[in-house]
This record gives structure tokens, sequence and C-alpha cells, in this order.
């Protein structure tokens, strides 16, 4: 958990305010090693029928989300010059070496 107390729960009111305002559950982790955070948290109920709470290790669908927060980051770390746009992805992901054809840009506007 973080070191924080207040910092943990403010966190912890965010996901209270989202249930409050009508979502049925949320989770949510922050990791930033360097500031000593480590939070993970969630709150209101993995399932409505059963009304069991929401673990903060509970799955979840993303769906179309993620891509919407994979760009912003990306065209954020790109005006920070931390990569171009064009560049190659395996540049950015060394992981990933069957990527060496795909571009940042394409990955970001999801173009083929």
């Amino acid at each position: 958990m973080c070191g924080d107390v207040s910092l943990t729960s403010m966190l912890q009111s965010v996901l209270d305010s989202c249930v409050a305002t009508g979502a049925p559950g949320a989770i949510l982790a922050v990791e930033a090693p360097e500031l000593g955070v480590s939070f993970s948290g969630a709150s209101g109920v993995f399932a409505r029928a059963t009304r069991r709470p929401l673990r903060p290790t509970d799955p979840f669908r993303a769906a179309s989300v993620t891509k919407a927060v994979t760009a912003t980051s990306a065209v954020c770390l790109a005006a920070q010059g931390y990569w171009r746009l064009d560049d190659p992805f395996h540049r950015i992901c060394r992981r990933v070496s069957r990527a060496r054809c795909v571009g940042s840009r394409a990955l970001v506007t999801s173009a083929r």
C-alpha cells in the first residue's frame, strides 16, 4: 500500500465515488516505486446478483478503453521526447521481436 495514508484514502475515495455515481464496481492500481507508491483497491460489487464485494484482484473486461488509454499515454510520452511516433515499435518494447515492421503511429491509430 501507499506509505502516505492521505494518498491511500484519496485513491479509495475516488473508487467509492465511482460506485456512488452508478458504476457497479471500480478497480484501481497505481504503481510508482520511485515515489514509494503501491496502491491497489476496489469498491462496489463483483456481480450485482450475488452482491459479492469486488476485490482488487478480480478480473474485469477493459474492452476498448485500453486502446484510448494506450494511445493517449504513447502520444504524451512522444511529446515528452521519449520516442517519435514513427519509430519502429521494437525500439520502444524490446520484448516484442516480431513487431519490427510495425510503427508506433500505427499502434496509436490502430492502423495496419
